[in-house]
């Protein structure tokens, strides 16, 4: 089946729909909102009270949509800062590993135009690296893990565990039965 081509004048027409069932919308969320009931609301409107349970639904998606896009907009920005302080962290442990190399000048006296003259001397130290820049790469980390959820405690269904309970309970009691042959089917001692 061919798509057929709206006119401009009806994508308009369109357009001007939606912008007046959204404005409608958010009429009707505001009233029900500031305490008024979905049949108060219909009253007013003088839509029926599944129209404006239709509305209220379409609406809650709506901000449900919206708090879910800014959520990880703010997520990402989070992430992202945090990313760029472990990698400035991470560049600043890897200067602290160099080498440092210490320059000493010593005056020893005079030249023989009168000059003074130096005596410069250069050493080396291995370096270990800054521990306190470390433990700042891994706090960053730690906080990614933190925004994205990655070490949220995970739910652990209990519901079912009495049931697992009881039936190794029951094992246990036919065991105890087979293997003291003094025990009757009842668990009593015969007489």
């Amino acid at each position: 089946m061919a798509r057929r081509e709206r006119s401009p004048k009806a994508i308009q027409l369109r357009n001007e729909q939606k912008a007046l069932t959204q404005k409608r919308r958010f009429e009707i969320a505001e009233m029900r909102l500031s305490g008024k009931t979905r049949k108060e609301v219909a009253e007013i409107t003088g839509l029926s009270p599944t129209t404006i349970s239709h509305h209220l639904k379409a609406a809650t998606e709506e901000w449900r949509e919206r708090a879910f896009q800014t959520i990880d907009q703010w997520k990402a920005e989070l992430v992202a800062k945090y990313d760029r302080l472990y990698r400035d962290v991470l560049s600043e442990w890897e200067r602290s590993k160099r080498d440092a190399e210490t320059r000493t000048v010593e005056l020893c006296g005079l030249d023989e135009k009168g000059r003074p003259k130096k005596k410069v001397t250069y050493r080396k130290e291995w370096q270990t690296g800054n521990p306190a820049l470390v433990e700042k790469a891994m706090s960053a980390l730690e906080s990614i893990r933190k925004v994205l959820g990655i070490d949220a405690p995970r739910q652990t269904e209990i519901t079912g565990m009495m049931g697992i309970l009881e039936v190794h309970e029951e094992i246990v009691t036919v065991r105890q039965n087979e293997q003291d042959p003094a025990l009757s089917d009842t668990g009593e001692i015969p007489g």
